[in-house]
């Protein structure tokens, strides 16, 4: 059951080691993956692994979709 997510929101720590993406609307109990092939440092160099997968258990009843 594949859905694309939108992201909403990217902020960037003030040390540009990390970022918190925004997105919406997440579905509980699904993987979701983020893939950034693209994402480089400032040497160039690509990341190690541009994949990423995360299993959504729970959304905080203050965070639910209605």
């Amino acid at each position: 059951d594949p859905k694309d997510l939108t992201i909403e929101k990217v902020n960037v720590a003030d040390d540009n080691t990390s970022v918190r993406l925004t997105l919406g609307p997440l579905r509980q109990y699904y993987v979701h993956e983020l893939s950034a092939p693209g994402l480089r440092d400032h040497d160039g160099n690509p990341l190690l692994h541009p994949d990423a997968y995360y299993t959504l258990n729970q959304i905080p009843a203050t965070n639910r979709q209605p």
